[in-house]
């Protein structure tokens, strides 16, 4: 079911646009129940007053769950890297990369993310998650600063995903199971892989090293060389006998396909000619086999006649006589009736065979009526079945639809309850509008009255510095006076 569902103001977000969700809101106590149900860590008072942990704890829980992401730490540490790097190009000319190359290497290796790092790497990934579950508004005070009704928003569309999962669960099971199949196998290919490629470096190591790659004393004898390449020549052959061997078994392969092709070939025009059979039998079946029947009978007493006539002119042709014409005729009459016979013998035995036939086929549409009939069933009882569920759907619609009057009338009427909690909060936001800007003022003037003191405090440190260069000027004139009339006194 889907309904209307809004966004009100918020003292930390402002005003933001009535907006239309694809899932249902629900209560705290249902959303907390579902939760649990799947093993998620939460409680009633933190649903209704969530804190950033919760949050940040639960959300990085969502992304490990359904996304498989279990490394935001290793991706906020690769996102300060990366930043360094920014940095240091914005920063730092070609001689200075030249210069501090080596200091620059360890201090990447050894770069620890801080937390809004960590916290924006976490908001980026928790918005892709919860795009694909039908929110595109995730904001990054969600994790930070987060409110009851966004909360409660955010994981309405948790639980309302959770459902899907379960409701189609049954139906992608095989395909989950074929790809955790798939997965297992190309872990194992690999791990078959690395193993193959720790071999090629221990043999690389056994060629380049002596002592069988035990050494670091590289390798300088030609006869292992030698020795080395004979083997590899040896394995050579071998892997061109299997090639031939895996030769030969791809042309039988390609072999049996064409057989096997053949054969589907064959299959395909018994199906047409079993098609074209199936057609004759439904003309058979347009036919009045009584008809047929009387007809045959009426045949049968024809022959019969004939035959009669037959023995009837046989005997005058034996008691008649010797007259050569009478016999002339006779013969020429009995030849006509053995003719007309074998005729009739001839069409009896094509219409004993069409009635066999015409039986067979009417054997064989019994069967296929009866099979008809069986499907006609199925069908009725499918009917009822579904008649069932659609009784069923409207009970549940018209449920549905006594719910959702009860819940909108609460919902407007927990709307009307916000929007006046809002417009309190919008007159507090203009209050506090009014005290920031007091605050801007007062701080500016205090920037001023601290920049023309030490502006003055310079002036005053001017003063006294050329003061004193006076004084000292006048210092070492006195004293050389003094010096002068001490001299003459004693003189």
């Amino acid at each position: 079911m889907r309904r209307q569902s809004t966004i009100t103001t918020t003292p930390a977000r402002g005003v933001r646009p009535v907006r239309k969700d694809a899932f249902p809101y629900l209560d705290t106590r249902e959303i907390t129940s579902c939760l649990l149900e799947c093993d998620f860590n939460v409680s009633l008072e933190l649903v209704a007053k969530p804190t950033s942990e919760f949050v940040i704890g639960l959300y990085t829980h969502f992304l490990e769950t359904f996304m498989g992401i279990d490394n935001i730490y290793e991706r906020a540490k690769e996102q300060a890297r990366r930043r360094l790097e920014g940095i240091k190009n914005k920063g730092n000319d070609a001689a200075d990369d030249d210069q501090n190359g080596g200091t620059n290497i360890e201090e990447e290796n050894e770069i620890e993310p801080s937390p809004t790092d960590e916290i924006l790497t976490l908001f980026r990934c928790c918005r892709k998650f919860f795009q694909n579950i039908g929110v595109d508004d995730l904001a990054l005070l969600d994790l930070t600063r987060p409110e009851a009704l966004s909360t409660k928003r955010l994981l309405s569309a948790v639980v309302n995903y959770l459902r899907f999962r379960e409701n189609i669960s049954s139906e992608y099971e095989n395909l989950a199971e074929e790809a955790d199949a798939t997965t297992t196998r190309i872990q194992q290919l690999q791990d078959e892989n690395e193993a193959r490629v720790s071999q090629i470096n221990e043999l690389q190591r056994r060629l380049k090293y002596e002592d069988d790659g035990r050494s670091d004393v590289p390798r300088h004898e030609l006869q292992h060389v030698y020795n080395y390449n004979r083997k590899l020549e040896s394995k050579l052959r071998q892997l061109k006998a299997t090639q031939e061997r895996l030769t030969k078994q791809h042309d039988d392969y390609k072999t049996e396909k064409s057989n096997l092709a053949n054969q589907l070939y064959d299959i395909g025009y018994l199906c047409d000619e079993t098609t074209g059979e199936i057609e004759n039998l439904k003309s058979f079946k347009e036919k009045d086999i009584g008809q047929l029947t009387t007809i045959v009978n009426d045949l049968d007493k024809e022959a019969e006649g004939l035959i009669k006539t037959f023995v009837t002119f046989d005997k005058q042709f034996q008691n008649l006589g010797k007259t050569l014409d009478t016999i002339q005729v006779n013969e020429l009459s009995i030849n006509t009736l053995i003719r007309a016979a074998e005729d009739i013998s001839r069409q009896l035995t094509k219409d004993e065979s069409d009635v066999f036939n015409i039986r067979q086929h009417n054997d064989k549409l019994q069967g296929i009526t009866r099979e008809s009939n069986d499907l006609a069933k199925q069908i009725q009882t499918r009917s009822e079945q579904l008649a069932k569920y659609e009784k069923k759907y409207r009970d549940l619609e018209e449920q549905y639809t006594k719910k959702y009057e009860t819940l909108s009338q609460k919902l407007k009427q927990t709307n009307e309850a916000l929007d006046e909690v809002m417009q309190l909060n919008a007159e507090r936001n203009e209050e506090n509008k009014r005290t920031h800007k007091l605050i801007a003022k007062i701080k500016q003037e205090t920037d001023d009255i601290i920049s023309n003191f030490e502006k003055e405090v310079k002036s005053k440190e001017a003063q006294l510095a050329q003061l004193k260069y006076l004084l000292t000027s006048y210092m070492e004139r006195l004293s050389k006076t003094f010096s002068k009339q001490s001299i003459e006194v004693d003189s």
